[in-house]
């Protein structure tokens, strides 16, 4: 009875996430002109990459980097228009987020970049948002 449960809690959870769009995966790349959904890197050491021209739409959160050693380079754009969900995020260690494009949160309480995960390197030039940013200045290095 407990497994059976659990099995339907399982298949329960997988079609929740197969309906919200998030594309579960290791290493990605949104090319030139491609828009994507939501993106997760799930694996110790996983990149992702949106390129110039590339982009990221969604309701939920844009990146979600799930485990350690992490990076994640936007030269693109990522939009975001739920509220609560972030551009990026990482709630692991070691994570390297290089934002050089453009980031837009529609949400007060929607952050761009959400990172408390421990020694993440942050680096950006262009940061669009009405939401605000979240970080931990003590975990930052870069």
């Amino acid at each position: 009875m407990k497994f059976r449960a659990g099995l339907s809690c399982g298949v329960a959870l997988a079609a929740v996430m197969a309906g919200a769009g998030a594309a579960w995966a290791a290493d990605f790349t949104i090319a030139n002109g491609q828009i994507a959904g939501s993106q997760v890197l799930s694996n110790p050491g996983d990149r992702g990459l949106i390129e110039a021209g590339g982009a990221i739409t969604a309701a939920g959160t844009g990146v979600y980097m799930n485990n350690t050693d992490q990076r994640v380079t936007n030269n693109g754009d990522i939009t975001i228009s739920g509220a609560g969900n972030q551009g990026i995020v990482s709630e692991w260690a070691n994570a390297q987020i290089n934002n050089h494009g453009k980031i837009t949160t529609l949400h007060v309480v929607s952050p761009g970049i959400f990172s408390f995960g421990k020694r993440t390197n942050l680096k950006y030039r262009r940061y669009s948002y009405v939401g605000f940013q979240l970080l931990r200045d003590r975990d930052l290095q870069g």
